[in-house]
């Protein structure tokens, strides 16, 4: 890891603040991002970590999160994949009474056998008569995996790159893959932006027309994917418990957080292919210069349903409340713009 005490200079204060009031007063916003990523790619943060080679299991790679939502990413160039967390997606019943009935009745009889020194009689009693029913308590699940796949444009699960690298700046909390196939420089940028309330994923080639990948979305169950229009893809489900108490005779309720996302993709130059009968679950992005992503989910946590239902709203509910991805593309991309500007404000300090 690189680290050395930054240096703040009136010149870094200045240029930041110019490269600011030109988005904020320019409509040409795409241009103005590619300035201010020009110039951050000349003053790095002196707070990065960074890899030569992708995450190969799940610690190391390398978070972004804006409180609500996350992503793990492992920067894998021909088959990439971002974990992706909403931090209300629990199974189980939240409010459900694991009391357990001997409970106050066991306490006098372990607190005997503990100053009697019957150590092994007084656990044994406390696991049959105090610890909770059913014992398990409800566990967190996660939203899924947004799968990239590069393989239409030859890179392979074992095709050799040239100058990799995995890096997350730890001022501006952007993850960034870098790496060079053929002469084509690829980029990856990755965040989750706290005033959006979205991840956004950025994929960049230095040749125009070079981008062409597949994105599907999965979990490791209780879900269901499906393609909404030419642009969008659909995540929906429930996180109901699994491994459930093994070995004891109470279990989970099968109910649990109900959950609605989607991923929305912008590209930019190339098309979006469209779907036939094998692909109405994916995404096919050819030809593009670049392909930006975001990515929001509802719960049934969050948009909570009337009295007497414990499982959470209907599918449509969340969809309704889902608003963030359902915006124009122009709308959100001038939202995160400032959602940058931002970032980069706050890592001159």
């Amino acid at each position: 890891m690189k680290h050395q005490t930054p240096r703040i200079t009136r010149r870094n204060f200045l240029s930041g603040t110019a490269a600011a009031t030109a988005l904020l007063g320019n409509d040409a916003i795409v241009g103005s991002l590619h300035a201010l990523r020009a110039q951050s790619d000349e003053e790095q943060s002196p707070y990065t970590l960074h890899f030569a080679q992708p995450a190969s299991k799940w610690p190391d790679a390398l978070p972004v999160g804006n409180g609500r939502l996350g992503a793990m990413v492992f920067g894998v160039p021909g088959l990439d994949r971002l974990q992706l967390n909403e931090e209300s997606i629990w199974d189980g019943e939240p409010n459900r009474d694991r009391n357990n009935p001997k409970a106050a009745a066991a306490i006098p009889r372990i607190r005997d056998l503990l100053f009697a020194g019957n150590i092994a009689e007084a656990q044994a009693l406390a696991v049959s008569d105090v610890l909770s029913i059913p014992r398990r308590m409800p566990c967190y699940q996660t939203l899924g995996d947004l799968h990239l796949d590069f393989s239409p444009m030859g890179l392979a699960t074992d095709t050799t790159v040239e100058n990799y690298r995995l890096q997350l700046d730890l001022d501006t909390a952007i993850a960034t893959v870098t790496f060079r196939h053929n002469g084509v420089t690829y980029t990856r940028e990755i965040f989750s932006s706290a005033p959006d309330q979205v991840i956004v994923v950025r994929l960049m080639a230095n040749r125009p027309g070079t981008l062409h990948l597949r994105l599907s979305l999965d979990r490791p169950g209780s879900f269901q994917t499906k393609r909404a229009g030419k642009d969008k893809l659909i995540m929906q489900g429930q996180a109901l418990p699994v491994n459930d108490n093994p070995g004891l005779p109470v279990k989970e309720h099968q109910t649990g957080v109900r959950f609605h996302s989607a991923l929305l993709v912008v590209p930019e130059g190339g098309k979006i292919l469209p779907a036939n009968s094998d692909a109405e679950t994916t995404l096919e992005i050819a030809g593009a210069n670049t392909v930006t992503l975001y990515i929001d989910c509802a719960t049934s946590y969050r948009y909570p349903a009337h009295a007497g239902r414990n499982s959470g709203v209907d599918a449509d509910v969340l969809q309704h409340q889902l608003v963030h991805v359902a915006l124009t593309a122009n709308g959100i991309e001038q939202r995160i713009a400032l959602a940058v500007i931002a970032v980069h404000a706050r890592s001159i300090r």
